[in-house]
């Protein structure tokens, strides 16, 4: 089959999708190219390019996975910490996160960075699969030694190639010192 010589810089599944589209029928013929490169455009990244939708981003201190029923209990959830003296080292926390609408292969990363100085204080890559869009796919990442360096706030990123699909925000918090009664107060 001959290409329309309008649509010679599309690919190749745009052309054979215009020509699905003619064979639908009189009123679709009709469309001016403009539009029907957008259309083509949209179905194709719908086709192609899914990204998955993000369900849940959630940091707790631990996730506990049942080996017979593999349900998870996450343990402590917080949104923000509490620190003495600065930089806080965080001995260990755990970032749940549930994606689903996904195709194929992904890489992953979670990127925590302060909002202020623009500086990270963890990135974690990971990879995700997905079988079929409509799988639900839960990610455990368990992160030790995580070092905050200061007070304010913090957002909690989650990318699929590059990509920001979820993000959430901690604080850190200086509790303020109090005297003891052994200072002479």
């Amino acid at each position: 089959m001959r290409r329309d010589p309008r649509l010679e810089w599309l690919p190749e599944p745009y052309t054979r999708f215009r020509r699905n589209i003619n064979s639908c029928g009189a009123k679709f013929r009709n469309l001016d190219v403009a539009r029907m490169s957008y259309y083509l455009h949209v179905w194709c990244k719908s086709m192609m390019n899914e990204c998955p939708m993000g369900l849940a981003l959630l940091v707790c201190d631990t996730i506990i996975q049942e080996k017979q029923t593999n349900k998870r209990s996450l343990i402590g959830l917080f949104d923000r910490l509490y620190t003495k003296n600065l930089p806080c080292v965080h001995p260990s926390l755990s970032i749940f996160v549930s994606l689903t609408s996904g195709r194929g292969n992904y890489a992953c990363e979670v990127v925590c960075r302060h909002q202020a100085t623009d500086t990270n204080a963890l990135a974690v890559k990971g990879k995700v699969a997905f079988k079929d869009p409509m799988q639900v796919v839960d990610l455990v990442f368990n992160v030790q030694g995580v070092c905050f360096r200061n007070t304010g706030e913090y957002w909690l990123e989650f990318r699929i190639d590059n990509v920001p699909v979820m993000m959430r925000r901690i604080f850190i918090m200086q509790q303020k010192q109090t005297k003891n009664a052994a200072d002479g107060d």
